[in-house]
């Protein structure tokens, strides 16, 4: 994994510090010396899935502000931020966004879909919404998370969505446990429909919501 401290020993960062914006040093220095917590803001993830007759998957990451250098979000680690699991017959393609650290030490998107595939294997109707809000939260209680509530309470802060694709069926799951979940897709009629999911109130953020389509 690349390091930015290895790479400016190994190579130099050839006057990089010169590349700063005036306004991104400014915004910089304005948090740096605030006495107290920033107001709150929108720092979304924005991910597409997309399968037609090729299936392609990308995610990118709002971003933690003042961030070490060298931090990697869970958007650039595969398995994390994003992942596909299966074969032509039944496929499972997850994102995910939320708390980044936690994402990446839980190995969020192909926990999964690992987890969605044996599921969408088995001889039985599966409740895909029911099993992955459980496993997650069973997941979570084995992690040390870095999320924290209101109260400084360790929560999982997470958002997924999962496209589960067996044959001619598809189905849209998805669940999170931040205070909202904003997505958009097109069914096989070609309808599209956006959904804005979001807690009952602000005490509910970090416990689950979430629901299932079928596109």
């Amino acid at each position: 994994m690349l390091n930015y401290q290895h790479v400016r020993d190994s190579y130099g960062t050839d006057g990089a510090s010169t590349l700063i914006l005036p306004a991104a040093k400014s915004l910089y220095d304005k948090f740096k010396n605030l006495p107290g917590a920033p107001p709150q803001s929108v720092q979304d993830t924005v991910g597409v899935i997309h399968f037609e007759r090729h299936l392609s998957l990308s995610t990118s990451s709002g971003g933690t502000f003042l961030k070490f250098p060298g931090r990697v979000s869970c958007a650039g680690v595969y398995g994390a931020g994003l992942a596909v699991a299966g074969d032509d017959s039944i496929r499972i393609s997850c994102l995910c966004s939320g708390n980044g650290d936690d994402i990446i030490k839980m190995r969020l998107a192909g926990f999964v879909a690992d987890l969605l595939l044996r599921c969408a294997q088995s001889d039985e109707w599966q409740d895909f919404l029911a099993v992955m809000v459980q496993s997650i939260v069973n997941h979570s209680e084995s992690t040390q998370l870095s999320g924290l509530s209101d109260k400084h309470e360790a929560i999982v802060y997470v958002g997924v969505i999962a496209i589960i694709q067996q044959g001619t069926r598809t189905t849209l799951a998805f669940c999170h446990s931040t205070e909202s979940f904003y997505f958009g897709f097109i069914d096989s009629a070609g309808n599209r429909e956006v959904v804005l999911s979001t807690q009952p109130d602000e005490s509910r953020v970090g416990h689950f919501v979430g629901g299932q389509y079928k596109l």
